[in-house]
Protein backbone atom coordinates (compact mmCIF):
# COMPACT_ATOMS: atom_id res chain seq x y z
CA UNK A 1 0.00 0.00 0.00
CA UNK A 2 1.55 3.30 -1.03
CA UNK A 3 0.43 6.83 -0.45
CA UNK A 4 -1.53 8.61 -3.14
CA UNK A 5 -2.37 12.19 -2.36
CA UNK A 6 -4.00 13.42 -5.54
CA UNK A 7 -7.54 12.79 -4.36
CA UNK A 8 -9.82 15.52 -3.04
CA UNK A 9 -9.04 16.72 0.48
CA UNK A 10 -11.48 17.86 3.15
CA UNK A 11 -9.94 20.77 4.99
CA UNK A 12 -9.99 21.37 8.71
CA UNK A 13 -9.34 24.68 10.37
CA UNK A 14 -5.52 24.82 10.88
CA UNK A 15 -4.27 24.82 14.40
CA UNK A 16 -0.54 25.05 15.11
CA UNK A 17 0.70 22.38 17.50
CA UNK A 18 4.04 21.85 19.18
CA UNK A 19 5.83 18.61 18.48
CA UNK A 20 5.31 17.16 21.90
CA UNK A 21 1.74 18.41 22.15
CA UNK A 22 -0.68 15.68 23.15
CA UNK A 23 -3.08 14.77 20.41
CA UNK A 24 -4.68 11.52 19.44
CA UNK A 25 -6.06 10.94 16.02
CA UNK A 26 -9.32 9.85 17.61
CA UNK A 27 -10.15 13.53 18.03
CA UNK A 28 -10.63 14.01 14.30
CA UNK A 29 -12.84 11.03 13.65
CA UNK A 30 -16.30 12.04 12.50
CA UNK A 31 -19.20 11.59 14.88
CA UNK A 32 -20.96 9.60 12.20
CA UNK A 33 -18.28 6.94 12.40
CA UNK A 34 -18.05 7.08 16.17
CA UNK A 35 -21.74 6.21 16.38
CA UNK A 36 -22.72 2.66 15.48
CA UNK A 37 -24.39 2.26 12.14
CA UNK A 38 -26.01 -0.89 10.86
CA UNK A 39 -27.23 -2.45 7.68
CA UNK A 40 -30.81 -3.62 7.77
CA UNK A 41 -31.37 -6.92 5.98
CA UNK A 42 -34.61 -7.94 7.73
CA UNK A 43 -37.92 -8.15 5.96
CA UNK A 44 -39.71 -6.35 8.79
CA UNK A 45 -39.03 -2.91 10.20
CA UNK A 46 -37.29 -2.72 13.56
CA UNK A 47 -36.93 -0.14 16.26
CA UNK A 48 -33.77 1.98 16.49
CA UNK A 49 -30.79 -0.13 17.54
CA UNK A 50 -29.59 0.29 21.12
CA UNK A 51 -25.97 -0.82 21.57
CA UNK A 52 -24.00 -1.22 24.75
CA UNK A 53 -20.28 -1.91 24.67
CA UNK A 54 -19.92 -5.63 25.50
CA UNK A 55 -16.44 -5.32 26.96
CA UNK A 56 -14.03 -2.65 28.18
CA UNK A 57 -10.92 -4.75 27.54
CA UNK A 58 -8.95 -5.38 24.40
CA UNK A 59 -5.61 -6.95 23.63
CA UNK A 60 -2.78 -4.58 22.81
CA UNK A 61 -0.75 -6.61 20.35
CA UNK A 62 2.30 -5.29 18.54
CA UNK A 63 5.58 -6.36 17.03
CA UNK A 64 9.33 -5.66 17.23
CA UNK A 65 11.36 -6.38 14.09
CA UNK A 66 14.91 -6.20 12.75
CA UNK A 67 15.30 -3.16 10.49
CA UNK A 68 17.33 -5.00 7.85
CA UNK A 69 15.64 -8.41 7.72
CA UNK A 70 12.10 -7.33 8.78
CA UNK A 71 12.00 -10.51 10.90
CA UNK A 72 10.64 -10.47 14.44
CA UNK A 73 13.12 -10.11 17.31
CA UNK A 74 12.64 -12.67 20.06
CA UNK A 75 13.08 -11.78 23.75
CA UNK A 76 13.00 -8.02 23.14
CA UNK A 77 12.03 -6.14 26.29
CA UNK A 78 8.93 -4.03 25.67
CA UNK A 79 7.86 -1.36 28.14
CA UNK A 80 4.22 -0.38 27.92
CA UNK A 81 4.21 3.00 29.66
CA UNK A 82 2.44 3.03 33.01
CA UNK A 83 1.19 -0.56 32.61
CA UNK A 84 3.81 -3.29 32.43
CA UNK A 85 7.05 -4.65 30.97
CA UNK A 86 6.91 -7.80 28.85
CA UNK A 87 9.11 -9.72 26.40
CA UNK A 88 8.40 -10.66 22.80
CA UNK A 89 7.86 -14.23 21.65
CA UNK A 90 9.96 -15.95 19.00
CA UNK A 91 8.08 -14.05 16.27
CA UNK A 92 8.77 -10.69 17.91
CA UNK A 93 5.16 -10.27 19.06
CA UNK A 94 4.10 -8.84 22.42
CA UNK A 95 0.56 -8.81 23.77
CA UNK A 96 -1.16 -7.40 26.83
CA UNK A 97 -4.84 -7.10 27.74
CA UNK A 98 -5.67 -3.55 28.77
CA UNK A 99 -8.74 -1.62 29.85
CA UNK A 100 -9.55 0.53 26.82
CA UNK A 101 -11.71 2.91 28.86
CA UNK A 102 -8.65 4.07 30.82
CA UNK A 103 -6.32 5.17 28.03
CA UNK A 104 -6.39 7.19 24.83
CA UNK A 105 -2.71 6.73 24.09
CA UNK A 106 -0.01 4.46 25.47
CA UNK A 107 3.72 5.05 24.97
CA UNK A 108 5.73 1.94 24.14
CA UNK A 109 9.49 1.42 24.01
CA UNK A 110 11.59 -1.61 23.11
CA UNK A 111 15.18 -2.78 23.38
CA UNK A 112 17.00 -6.03 22.63
CA UNK A 113 20.48 -7.44 23.11
CA UNK A 114 22.73 -6.32 20.26
CA UNK A 115 20.23 -3.72 18.98
CA UNK A 116 19.49 -0.05 19.38
CA UNK A 117 16.37 1.42 20.95
CA UNK A 118 12.91 1.98 19.50
CA UNK A 119 9.59 3.50 20.50
CA UNK A 120 6.05 4.15 19.31
CA UNK A 121 2.57 5.03 20.63
CA UNK A 122 -0.55 2.88 20.72
CA UNK A 123 -3.66 4.88 19.79
CA UNK A 124 -6.97 3.73 21.30
CA UNK A 125 -10.20 4.67 19.58
CA UNK A 126 -13.73 3.34 19.90
CA UNK A 127 -12.77 -0.21 20.81
CA UNK A 128 -9.82 -0.42 18.46
CA UNK A 129 -6.07 -0.11 19.12
CA UNK A 130 -3.61 0.82 16.36
CA UNK A 131 0.11 0.53 16.99
CA UNK A 132 3.05 0.84 14.60
CA UNK A 133 5.64 -1.92 14.54
CA UNK A 134 8.86 -0.99 16.36
CA UNK A 135 11.94 -1.32 14.16
CA UNK A 136 15.30 -1.86 15.86
CA UNK A 137 18.66 -1.36 14.20
CA UNK A 138 21.35 -3.97 14.79
CA UNK A 139 24.52 -2.54 16.34
CA UNK A 140 27.66 -2.60 14.21
CA UNK A 141 30.29 -5.28 14.74
CA UNK A 142 32.55 -4.35 17.70
CA UNK A 143 36.23 -3.50 17.27
CA UNK A 144 38.76 -4.62 19.87
CA UNK A 145 40.71 -1.73 21.41
CA UNK A 146 43.67 -2.42 23.69
CA UNK A 147 45.91 -0.27 25.91
CA UNK A 148 47.65 1.09 22.79
CA UNK A 149 44.43 2.82 21.72
CA UNK A 150 43.13 3.16 18.17
CA UNK A 151 40.43 4.64 15.97
CA UNK A 152 36.99 3.32 14.98
CA UNK A 153 35.14 4.78 11.99
CA UNK A 154 31.56 4.34 10.88
CA UNK A 155 29.46 6.02 8.21
CA UNK A 156 26.04 7.60 8.26
CA UNK A 157 23.94 9.10 5.47
CA UNK A 158 23.39 12.58 6.84
CA UNK A 159 26.71 14.39 6.41
CA UNK A 160 26.93 17.23 3.91
CA UNK A 161 30.59 17.02 2.85
CA UNK A 162 31.52 13.67 4.43
CA UNK A 163 29.78 10.86 6.32
CA UNK A 164 32.46 9.74 8.77
CA UNK A 165 31.75 9.28 12.45
CA UNK A 166 35.04 8.78 14.29
CA UNK A 167 35.93 7.57 17.77
CA UNK A 168 39.61 8.17 18.57
CA UNK A 169 40.97 6.34 21.63
CA UNK A 170 44.37 7.53 22.97
CA UNK A 171 46.91 5.12 24.51
CA UNK A 172 46.12 4.05 28.08
CA UNK A 173 42.47 5.12 27.82
CA UNK A 174 41.74 1.48 28.65
CA UNK A 175 44.12 -0.74 30.61
CA UNK A 176 42.77 -3.94 29.04
CA UNK A 177 41.17 -5.03 25.77
CA UNK A 178 37.61 -3.80 25.21
CA UNK A 179 35.19 -4.44 22.35
CA UNK A 180 33.54 -1.21 21.18
CA UNK A 181 30.89 -0.74 18.48
CA UNK A 182 30.07 2.58 16.81
CA UNK A 183 26.56 2.67 15.27
CA UNK A 184 24.88 5.75 13.73
CA UNK A 185 21.16 6.31 14.45
CA UNK A 186 18.99 8.12 11.90
CA UNK A 187 15.32 9.13 11.75
CA UNK A 188 13.09 6.82 13.78
CA UNK A 189 16.21 5.05 15.09
CA UNK A 190 16.97 8.12 17.22
CA UNK A 191 15.37 7.50 20.63
CA UNK A 192 13.17 10.09 22.34
CA UNK A 193 12.84 13.75 21.42
CA UNK A 194 15.49 16.47 21.66
CA UNK A 195 15.38 18.84 24.67
CA UNK A 196 13.01 21.81 24.36
CA UNK A 197 14.19 24.44 21.85
CA UNK A 198 16.66 22.03 20.24
CA UNK A 199 16.86 19.56 17.37
CA UNK A 200 19.02 16.44 17.09
CA UNK A 201 21.68 16.53 14.40
CA UNK A 202 23.90 13.48 13.96
CA UNK A 203 23.34 10.71 16.55
CA UNK A 204 25.55 7.73 17.40
CA UNK A 205 25.50 4.78 19.79
CA UNK A 206 28.77 3.72 21.45
CA UNK A 207 28.53 0.30 23.07
CA UNK A 208 28.86 -1.17 25.63
CA UNK A 209 26.65 1.32 27.40
CA UNK A 210 28.27 2.98 30.42
CA UNK A 211 31.85 1.78 29.85
CA UNK A 212 34.18 4.45 31.31
CA UNK A 213 37.64 5.33 29.98
CA UNK A 214 40.70 6.35 32.02
CA UNK A 215 41.40 9.25 29.63
CA UNK A 216 39.12 11.38 27.44
CA UNK A 217 38.35 9.86 24.05
CA UNK A 218 37.51 11.98 21.02
CA UNK A 219 34.12 11.69 19.27
CA UNK A 220 33.73 13.42 15.89
CA UNK A 221 30.49 14.01 13.95
CA UNK A 222 30.02 14.99 10.30
CA UNK A 223 27.83 18.09 10.00
CA UNK A 224 24.64 17.85 7.89
CA UNK A 225 25.01 21.46 6.73
CA UNK A 226 27.71 23.97 5.83
CA UNK A 227 28.63 25.77 9.05
CA UNK A 228 28.85 29.53 8.62
CA UNK A 229 27.58 30.93 11.92
CA UNK A 230 28.39 28.24 14.51
CA UNK A 231 31.81 27.61 16.02
CA UNK A 232 30.52 25.03 18.53
CA UNK A 233 27.36 23.03 19.23
CA UNK A 234 25.98 21.31 22.35
CA UNK A 235 26.28 17.58 23.01
CA UNK A 236 23.29 15.53 24.23
CA UNK A 237 23.50 12.25 26.16
CA UNK A 238 20.56 9.82 26.14
CA UNK A 239 19.47 8.62 29.58
CA UNK A 240 18.06 5.13 28.97
CA UNK A 241 16.60 4.91 32.47
CA UNK A 242 14.28 7.87 31.92
CA UNK A 243 14.20 7.74 28.08
CA UNK A 244 15.20 11.39 27.79
CA UNK A 245 17.99 13.41 26.23
CA UNK A 246 20.17 15.37 28.65
CA UNK A 247 22.23 18.41 27.68
CA UNK A 248 25.80 17.58 28.74
CA UNK A 249 28.45 20.04 29.88
CA UNK A 250 30.42 19.34 26.70
CA UNK A 251 30.36 21.34 23.49
CA UNK A 252 31.64 20.08 20.17
CA UNK A 253 34.09 22.37 18.39
CA UNK A 254 33.55 22.80 14.67
CA UNK A 255 36.36 22.41 12.16
CA UNK A 256 35.08 24.35 9.13
CA UNK A 257 37.76 22.93 6.81
CA UNK A 258 36.51 19.36 7.13
CA UNK A 259 32.97 20.31 8.22
CA UNK A 260 33.05 18.17 11.37
CA UNK A 261 32.37 18.75 15.06
CA UNK A 262 34.43 17.03 17.80
CA UNK A 263 34.12 16.62 21.56
CA UNK A 264 35.79 14.67 24.39
CA UNK A 265 33.84 12.03 26.33
CA UNK A 266 34.68 9.60 29.15
CA UNK A 267 31.86 7.06 28.98
CA UNK A 268 30.16 5.14 26.22
CA UNK A 269 26.46 5.50 25.44
CA UNK A 270 24.19 7.26 22.95
CA UNK A 271 25.26 10.79 21.97
CA UNK A 272 23.81 13.39 19.67
CA UNK A 273 25.02 16.68 18.27
CA UNK A 274 22.37 19.30 19.05
CA UNK A 275 21.37 22.58 17.47
CA UNK A 276 19.00 25.38 18.61
CA UNK A 277 15.76 25.03 16.73
CA UNK A 278 12.17 23.84 16.75
CA UNK A 279 9.72 21.59 14.97
CA UNK A 280 6.00 22.23 14.63
CA UNK A 281 3.16 20.54 12.77
CA UNK A 282 -0.55 20.94 12.15
CA UNK A 283 -3.35 18.73 10.89
CA UNK A 284 -4.68 20.35 7.72
CA UNK A 285 -7.03 17.84 6.13
CA UNK A 286 -7.78 14.30 5.08
CA UNK A 287 -9.05 12.23 2.19
CA UNK A 288 -11.15 9.10 2.78
CA UNK A 289 -9.34 6.29 1.04
CA UNK A 290 -11.03 2.93 1.60
CA UNK A 291 -12.44 0.23 3.85
CA UNK A 292 -12.13 -3.51 4.35
CA UNK A 293 -14.08 -6.13 6.26
CA UNK A 294 -12.09 -7.88 9.00
CA UNK A 295 -12.06 -11.54 9.92
CA UNK A 296 -14.56 -11.98 12.78
CA UNK A 297 -12.65 -15.04 14.02
CA UNK A 298 -9.50 -12.99 14.61
CA UNK A 299 -8.68 -9.96 16.75
CA UNK A 300 -5.80 -8.31 14.87
CA UNK A 301 -4.43 -7.64 11.41
CA UNK A 302 -1.32 -5.92 10.03
CA UNK A 303 -1.07 -3.42 7.19
CA UNK A 304 2.00 -1.95 5.50
CA UNK A 305 2.16 1.50 3.94
CA UNK A 306 4.64 4.18 2.87
CA UNK A 307 4.54 7.73 4.19
CA UNK A 308 5.48 10.65 1.95
CA UNK A 309 7.19 14.00 2.51
CA UNK A 310 7.55 16.95 0.12
CA UNK A 311 9.15 20.40 0.37
CA UNK A 312 7.00 23.00 -1.44
CA UNK A 313 9.70 25.69 -1.20
CA UNK A 314 12.61 23.35 -1.82
CA UNK A 315 15.62 22.50 0.36
CA UNK A 316 18.45 25.00 0.99
CA UNK A 317 21.59 24.19 -0.97
CA UNK A 318 23.66 24.05 2.23
CA UNK A 319 21.51 21.44 4.03
CA UNK A 320 21.64 17.64 3.70
CA UNK A 321 18.32 16.40 2.26
CA UNK A 322 18.76 13.06 4.05
CA UNK A 323 19.16 14.72 7.45
CA UNK A 324 16.17 16.96 6.77
CA UNK A 325 13.95 13.96 5.99
CA UNK A 326 15.28 12.16 9.05
CA UNK A 327 14.61 15.06 11.42
CA UNK A 328 11.02 15.15 10.13
CA UNK A 329 10.80 11.38 10.53
CA UNK A 330 12.04 11.57 14.11
CA UNK A 331 9.78 14.43 15.20
CA UNK A 332 6.48 13.97 13.36
CA UNK A 333 3.88 13.04 15.93
CA UNK A 334 0.41 13.58 14.50
CA UNK A 335 -1.34 10.87 12.54
CA UNK A 336 0.05 7.84 14.33
CA UNK A 337 3.52 9.04 15.28
CA UNK A 338 6.94 8.54 13.74
CA UNK A 339 7.38 7.11 10.27
CA UNK A 340 10.29 6.43 7.96
CA UNK A 341 10.33 8.05 4.52
CA UNK A 342 12.85 5.49 3.27
CA UNK A 343 10.95 2.34 4.26
CA UNK A 344 7.44 1.05 4.85
CA UNK A 345 5.60 1.55 8.12
CA UNK A 346 3.76 -1.48 9.48
CA UNK A 347 0.68 -0.98 11.66
CA UNK A 348 -1.07 -3.62 13.76
CA UNK A 349 -4.84 -3.13 14.08
CA UNK A 350 -6.31 -4.67 17.25
CA UNK A 351 -10.09 -5.00 17.11
CA UNK A 352 -13.12 -6.85 18.45
CA UNK A 353 -14.09 -9.71 16.15
CA UNK A 354 -17.12 -11.75 17.15
CA UNK A 355 -18.50 -9.83 20.11
CA UNK A 356 -19.77 -11.97 23.02
CA UNK A 357 -23.27 -10.47 22.82
CA UNK A 358 -23.72 -10.68 19.05
CA UNK A 359 -26.73 -13.01 19.38
CA UNK A 360 -29.32 -11.45 21.67
CA UNK A 361 -33.00 -10.60 21.53
CA UNK A 362 -32.98 -7.20 23.15
CA UNK A 363 -31.26 -5.07 20.55
CA UNK A 364 -34.68 -3.70 19.68
CA UNK A 365 -38.14 -4.11 21.16
CA UNK A 366 -39.49 -5.96 18.13
CA UNK A 367 -38.48 -7.32 14.75
CA UNK A 368 -34.95 -8.65 14.47
CA UNK A 369 -33.94 -11.43 16.86
CA UNK A 370 -30.35 -11.89 15.77
CA UNK A 371 -27.84 -9.11 15.40
CA UNK A 372 -24.35 -9.84 14.18
CA UNK A 373 -21.32 -7.60 14.68
CA UNK A 374 -19.46 -6.95 11.44
CA UNK A 375 -15.86 -5.81 12.13
CA UNK A 376 -14.64 -3.37 9.51
CA UNK A 377 -11.55 -1.22 9.07
CA UNK A 378 -11.56 2.19 7.37
CA UNK A 379 -8.63 4.39 6.45
CA UNK A 380 -7.96 7.89 5.27
CA UNK A 381 -4.92 9.81 4.05
CA UNK A 382 -4.13 12.79 6.24
CA UNK A 383 -2.07 15.84 5.26
CA UNK A 384 0.21 17.42 7.87
CA UNK A 385 2.05 20.70 7.14
CA UNK A 386 5.24 20.88 9.22
CA UNK A 387 8.13 23.30 9.78
CA UNK A 388 11.79 22.73 10.65
CA UNK A 389 13.42 25.85 12.11
CA UNK A 390 17.09 26.30 12.97
CA UNK A 391 18.11 29.45 14.82
CA UNK A 392 21.14 31.24 16.22
CA UNK A 393 20.99 33.10 19.52
CA UNK A 394 22.46 36.60 19.46
CA UNK A 395 22.92 39.21 22.23
CA UNK A 396 19.80 40.93 20.89
CA UNK A 397 17.70 37.76 20.95
CA UNK A 398 17.81 35.30 18.08
CA UNK A 399 17.16 34.92 14.40
CA UNK A 400 16.39 31.96 12.22
CA UNK A 401 18.91 30.57 9.75
CA UNK A 402 16.39 28.27 8.10
CA UNK A 403 12.65 27.94 8.16
CA UNK A 404 11.91 24.93 5.98
CA UNK A 405 8.25 23.99 5.43
CA UNK A 406 7.26 20.48 4.37
CA UNK A 407 4.11 18.43 3.81
CA UNK A 408 3.73 14.94 5.22
CA UNK A 409 1.10 12.40 4.15
CA UNK A 410 0.25 9.43 6.39
CA UNK A 411 -2.45 6.80 6.64
CA UNK A 412 -4.87 6.87 9.55
CA UNK A 413 -6.85 3.71 10.39
CA UNK A 414 -10.07 3.66 12.37
CA UNK A 415 -12.89 1.36 13.42
CA UNK A 416 -16.03 1.51 11.25
CA UNK A 417 -17.65 -1.78 12.25
CA UNK A 418 -21.42 -2.09 12.50
CA UNK A 419 -24.30 -4.29 13.72
CA UNK A 420 -26.23 -6.21 11.05
CA UNK A 421 -29.65 -7.82 11.40
CA UNK A 422 -29.36 -11.41 10.14
CA UNK A 423 -32.76 -12.88 11.09
CA UNK A 424 -36.21 -11.72 12.24
CA UNK A 425 -39.28 -13.17 13.97
CA UNK A 426 -40.94 -13.96 10.69
CA UNK A 427 -38.02 -15.99 9.37
CA UNK A 428 -36.78 -13.33 6.98
CA UNK A 429 -33.07 -13.09 6.22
Amino acid sequence: MSLKHNSKFYYLKPKVMKTKAYLTIASIILVAFAAVFWVQSCSKSVDPLVITNPTTKLFLKGKVIDKATKLGIANAIVTIGGITEITTNREGIYMKEIDITTYNEVKISAKALGYGLGSTEARINNGQITVNTITLKKLNTPVTIGPDGGKIESTNNEGFLNNKIELTIPPNAFSYNVDISVTPYEGIEVPGFAPVDFLNLVTVNLAPQGLTSNLPIKLSFPLPFISKVFDSLPIFYFNETFNTWEVSDNYAKIDTEINMASTDINRLGTYSLGIPGSYTETLEGYSESGSSLLDPDRSSTEVGWLAKVEYPEGIPDSVSPVWLKNVVSQNTYLGGGRVSFFDSTYTTINYLGSKPDSIVNNKSSKGCLIWKWVPQLCWRIIKIPEWVRVKIITPDGCFYIWVIPNWVWKYEYYDCGYWKCTHDQGGGK
